[in-house]
């Protein structure tokens, strides 16, 4: 029988959290190995072989939360290589020990992705960052092992997760999300030589396209109808689109005007990036920077957000508070946005769904339209997948842009 218990070593220096460590026994021989756990005294209970829950907030509470999770990884590895041993006949705390020693020094998936999400968030790509800390999420979730390494993620597992992601009614998009973000992920590990990638590539066999979508763009005539809704100046006033909703189609009519300006670039735009005229702005998602005339419809809703921002660095009012982070208030924004814009569509009886992505779409889709260039509408939404576009041409001039700008104002007004 082979005994496991988790102990705290005894801190040399006063005041100084203590090291956790598993001490195995099995036919009168003991080992200790230590973990990567530090605790105080009073945050371990040993009679329990539990962490103490803290009620105080802070670092060491973000600590202790990953210490639980640490330690049931631990707990787990550790009591089933031993229960294993034992079923084959061979207990042996020797075994035990170097397994673990061996498991601690390979990097897990998890360790791997939030140091790849700490470095995209200081380079402010923080579209990848959330792409890689929903993913890594799910994919634990799923596979129920926190400290799971490269080489566990073999091509049946893989499987199996498109199988649950199919099961819970994934779009195949959605499925292909997860696949592919966790492919870069095991790429970029494999190719700083954290582990060494042998037989079948786990990837191989799942979905990782992209599969065609549902026409997402509205047609020149809704959109002209939209963009044609007068707006109440009081709540109390009975007729039109209803109050609550106005500032959701203000937005979406901003963005679509913006060239098809994603909403999280909304969030964060500043009054100082708003000079002459022009908004000059870096997009989340790629870093490149984006350049647009302010035309007469932008100014008309600048103008309507202009008391809602009096006090605020921010030219529209997503970000409005200074006691909640502006990643929260973009990311509830975010989610009442599409709300709202659902209860317009379903109010004007539109027969699309608006989303803040449909702006976007409808913008390339009108341009399209109206015959501009592939390349000019490409640069316009600020892609960077146009690489054979970008080779062959060098940049446009931003008056070009403005004026492919002012061509979808003009089409859907033409529209009515």
């Amino acid at each position: 029988m082979t005994s496991v218990k988790f102990m705290l070593r005894d801190s040399s220096v006063d005041g100084r959290a203590s090291r956790l460590f598993v001490r195995i026994i099995s036919k009168r021989t003991t080992y200790n190995v230590s973990t990567r756990i530090q605790l105080y005294p009073h945050e371990w209970d040993l009679k329990r072989q539990m962490i103490i829950p803290q009620t105080a907030g802070g670092d060491r509470s973000a600590h202790l939360a990953w210490a639980r999770v640490e330690l049931e990884s631990d707990r787990y590895f550790v009591e089933s290589t031993a229960l294993q041993l034992e079923r084959e006949g061979t207990p042996d705390a020797a075994k035990v020990a170097a397994a673990y020693r061996l498991h601690k020094e390979k990097i897990s998936l998890a360790d791997y992705t939030n140091k790849l999400v700490e470095g995209l968030l200081k380079k402010e790509q923080i579209r990848t960052a959330r792409a890689y800390q929903t993913v890594l999420d799910r994919f634990i979730n799923f596979s129920k092992k926190p400290r799971m390494t490269f080489d566990a993620m073999t091509p049946l597992l893989m499987k199996d997760f498109e199988s649950q992601l199919t099961e819970e009614k994934l779009a195949r998009n959605s499925i292909s999300f997860y696949m592919r973000n966790l492919r870069a992920i095991y790429n970029k590990a494999s190719a700083e030589g954290l582990f060494q990638a042998h037989g079948i590539p786990p990837f191989r066999d799942v979905y990782t396209g992209n599969a065609t979508t549902p026409k997402r763009a509205l047609g020149k005539k809704e959109m002209g109808l939209l963009d044609k809704v007068e707006f109440k100046s009081q709540p109390s006033e009975p007729t039109g689109l209803p109050f609550h909703l106005q500032q959701a189609l203000l937005m979406f009519l901003f963005s679509f005007h913006a060239r098809g300006m994603s909403y999280v670039d909304m969030a964060f735009l500043k009054k100082e990036d708003l000079q002459n005229n022009v908004i000059s702005y870096k997009r989340m998602k790629t870093g490149q920077r984006i350049e647009l005339k302010v035309n007469s419809q932008l100014k008309s809703i600048l103008e309507i957000f202009q008391p809602l921002t009096e006090e605020s660095p921010y030219l529209l009012p997503i970000i409005t508070r200074k006691d909640v982070s502006p990643r929260l208030q973009y990311e509830s924004g975010l989610r009442k946005q599409n709300q709202k814009l659902g209860e317009i569509s379903q109010f004007l009886g539109l027969k699309s769904k608006l989303t803040t992505h449909v702006a976007r779409h409808t913008w390339a889709s009108i341009a399209k339209g109206a015959n501009l260039p592939l390349a000019v509408i490409s640069e316009a939404l600020g892609h960077t997948s146009e690489a054979t576009t970008r080779i062959y041409l060098a940049s446009f001039d931003r008056s070009v842009l403005d004026e492919a700008n002012e061509t979808v104002a003009k089409a859907i007004e033409q529209a009515i």
